[in-house]
């Protein structure tokens, strides 16, 4: 290889690298910085339809900030003053759901889909979620054995209520005196 190609190739191989280079996989920061505002897209309190999506409601909002640093805390705020409700700010990765619990885990602050739940006791702290199935497990042991005990008796009714069975002449005799009473 000549040297003027050898010399290209280098080039190329370094303006690769520095394209590479350019997403750091360094440390995440606990907070954004926004210039006015952030893009807000307003979503309803519930899921819906087939793919179980939050329904969009009105267009793209530009959300005025006050803060220099955008956190999950001052995002919901200034959603709740711009869209003026006292309801619970829930902050989602998307149409579909899950919802933000720090700021390190918004990768594209471009779009914030934001959602607004009547009462703070939908919101649960994740820690929360996992302590309480051992709280609640012998409540649940306790309606499992109502449901057996209820299907039990709805199994002993049903078998009374079983009508018996028609022969297929019967069926067609019954259908013509039908027909011969419709045309009266």
């Amino acid at each position: 290889m000549s040297a003027k190609r050898h010399q290209n190739w280098d080039n190329y191989k370094d303006k690769i690298a520095k394209k590479r280079g350019k997403k750091s996989h360094g440390e995440k920061n606990q907070s954004f910085n926004v210039v006015g505002g952030i893009t807000v897209q307003r979503l309803s309190a519930n899921v819906e339809g087939k793919c179980q999506k939050y329904t969009r409601i009105g267009p793209l909002t530009w959300v005025p900030m006050k803060d220099k640093e955008a956190t999950l805390e001052t995002t919901k705020d200034a959603c709740k003053v711009h869209f003026d409700t006292e309801s619970e700010c829930d902050v989602l990765a998307g149409e579909r759901g899950s919802s933000y619990t720090s700021t390190s885990q918004i990768k594209n602050w471009k779009v914030i889909h934001v959602r607004f739940i009547e009462g703070a006791q939908n919101l649960v702290p994740a820690v929360s979620r996992q302590s309480e199935p051992t709280k609640h497990s012998p409540k649940i042991r306790s309606i499992h054995t109502n449901v057996t005990a209820r299907s039990e008796n709805l199994s002993s009714r049903l078998h009374m209520s079983v009508a018996p069975s028609i022969s297929l002449s019967k069926m067609l005799k019954i259908g013509k005196v039908i027909n011969s009473d419709s045309n009266r």
